[in-house]
């Protein structure tokens, strides 16, 4: 089985907009396109904001997960695990994840319409 390039994870994002997120898992990176069509790189941190991060993972004990959107590098937003949450990597809870992250700049939630 051959893993995506980057640049084919990108393309990939450009296509699909059928509102139905889709998770794109490489050997070291994991991708969510969004039900809005957006590509967002999904990483798990300790810190938000933190250069220290890894990839996601239903096992982490990180308390964070971070996505960056691909098409506009300074957009992050932030998911802040709770006692008990789900850290399932499955498109329709990782789109959840990105539903209630916060912006990191604003700290306001930002919603897709």
């Amino acid at each position: 089985m051959s893993i995506p390039s980057t640049r084919t994870v990108l393309k990939a994002g450009a296509i699909i907009r059928d509102a139905e997120p889709r998770v794109i898992q490489q050997t070291a990176a994991l991708f969510l396109v969004s039900r809005c069509g957006e590509l967002w790189r999904v990483f798990d941190s300790p810190v938000p904001g933190s250069a220290v991060r890894s990839m996601p993972s239903p096992t982490t004990e990180h308390p964070h997960r971070v996505f960056l959107a691909l098409a506009r590098r300074t957009e992050m937003r932030v998911h802040r695990f709770v006692d008990g949450a789900s850290r399932d990597i499955d498109a329709a809870t990782v789109q959840r994840q990105l539903d209630e992250a916060i912006e990191i700049e604003s700290h306001r939630i930002v919603r897709c319409a």
